[in-house]
């Protein structure tokens, strides 16, 4: 099973990119790639800017993470899933029990035992969303507001295809995080929860239940932008001090559990993605430092989340400054796979379908005085099955005054259906896209 990509964990700059010819040649080779997709209204200019990270003791690992062609082809290979008929038998099995086991532990008050059930089969399936909803039930009557608003958050972001359910989750996140006292993000939830436009009565209880928080960070929230605009990532934190302290004070209920904390970055640090995790599942997060030491950290865009009927991972992850106008631009590039097995709720004895989906894209940062800014993940390319479906889309970026520009845009079948079943993600038509506002 794939691990953690081996990225420097304690967090002091050093200059890497100039290790070593192989090194420059890797990073040479990716900005010739990208110089391909720059159009005529934006032309972009890579900045010169060294990778810097590094891990206790020393060291060095370049920031920009080049798995050679055949480890790449490996990782994206649908064999990555078991289907050997006496083997996804004897998991799917394994799962039925633990299930069974969790929910009989939970009726007899044995929270501990019942939550050690659930995770052990999350560690089978991550994406099996009834152990993380029950689990985040069992929490929270127990009073562990942490790990409940932690379980119940992930199947939220795990429920993209049904608005319904993502409210009740949202909602339940903002209950728990009050009870956390977590004021600023339980608003931010409630306010998720009433963007999905639930019926009129949990609205009512909603918009209650927000309105009582009184006057909380509207900030964190994503910005309203014009029609055709970049969407925004959610801020999740105002942190401050070095890298290795905005590790340290990466909530504990966040979407990933921080048993680890990696900070990759270009130039001179004040900007990258923060990895955190335990190894088997992982998130990473855009930051951007304002002034000396005061960090914006964005809510998890891209993630790694590993088991026997799920493999999703972030194969190929680079970082670095472009040079436009109105830029500088943080550009964080990726490539990434999912391979999933589905099963329905009850764990029923055939799969419901496989999905095979493997995606590239940028996310862009920026700096506008003391706010900041980073969108949301823009799909390049994208090749999907999903159950019956099959499609592509591929496209080319450039940038331009507060806009990224597409162009060359390319769709076949149902691209749309399979981003928004693939839980982030956005695709653009052909022309200037406008960035979000900075917050």
């Amino acid at each position: 099973m794939l691990r953690s990509r081996s990225i420097p964990t304690a967090l002091l700059a050093l200059s890497l990119l100039a290790a070593c010819d192989k090194g420059e040649a890797e990073t040479k080779d990716a900005e010739a790639k990208t110089d391909a997709a720059k159009t005529d209204a934006a032309k972009a200019e890579t900045k010169d800017g060294e990778g810097s990270a590094a891990k206790k003791g020393g060291d060095a690992k370049a920031a920009a993470l080049h798995p050679d062609d055949q480890e790449l082809a490996d990782r994206r290979s649908k064999d990555q899933l078991e289907h050997d008929p006496a083997a996804v038998k004897k998991t799917h099995d394994e799962m039925v029990a633990l299930l069974a086991e969790a929910r009989k532990l939970g009726e007899a008050g044995d929270t501990e035992a019942a939550v050690a059930k659930y995770e052990a089969l999350l560690k089978l399936d991550p994406h099996y969303r009834p152990a993380l909803i029950e689990a985040g039930e069992l929490e929270a009557k127990a009073g562990d507001w942490v790990a409940a608003v932690h379980h119940t958050k992930l199947a939220a972001k795990l429920t993209a295809d049904d608005d319904a359910m993502k409210v009740t989750l949202l909602d339940r996140v903002g209950q728990y995080a009050e009870k956390e006292g977590k004021n600023n993000d339980a608003a931010h939830y409630y306010r998720e929860a009433l963007a999905l436009k639930p019926d009129e009565g949990l609205r009512a209880e909603i918009q209650g239940r927000l309105d009582a928080l009184g006057d909380v960070a509207p900030e964190l929230d994503p910005p309203d932008g014009p029609p055709g605009s970049v969407d925004s990532l959610h801020l999740i934190s105002l942190l401050s001090g070095t890298a290795e302290d905005v590790c340290a004070q990466y909530p504990k209920d966040g979407l990933c559990v921080p048993e680890e904390c990696n900070f990759i970055a270009p130039g001179d640090g004040s900007w990258g993605v923060f990895e955190v995790g335990d190894g088997s599942t992982n998130c990473y997060h855009p930051a951007v430092r304002t002034g000396e030491s005061d960090w914006h950290v964005y809510a998890s865009a891209l993630m790694d989340a590993r088991g026997e009927e799920v493999h999703q991972s972030v194969d190929r992850l680079e970082l670095k400054v472009v040079e436009a106008e109105g830029g500088p631009f943080l550009v964080i590039g990726y490539a990434e796979h999912l391979y999933e097995r589905l099963w329905d709720d009850e764990l029923g004895d055939e799969p419901i379908e496989e999905d095979v989906i493997d995606a590239e894209g940028v996310i862009v940062c920026q700096r506008v005085g003391d706010k900041t800014r980073c969108t949301d993940p823009i799909i390049t390319n994208l090749n999907f099955e999903i159950g019956t479906q099959t499609g592509k889309f591929s496209a080319e970026l450039g940038y331009g005054p507060d806009q990224i520009v597409m162009s060359k845009v390319v769709k076949e079948g149902k691209a749309d259906a399979a981003v928004r079943t693939y839980f982030y993600g956005v695709l653009f038509d052909e022309g200037p896209h406008s960035l979000p506002k900075a917050i």
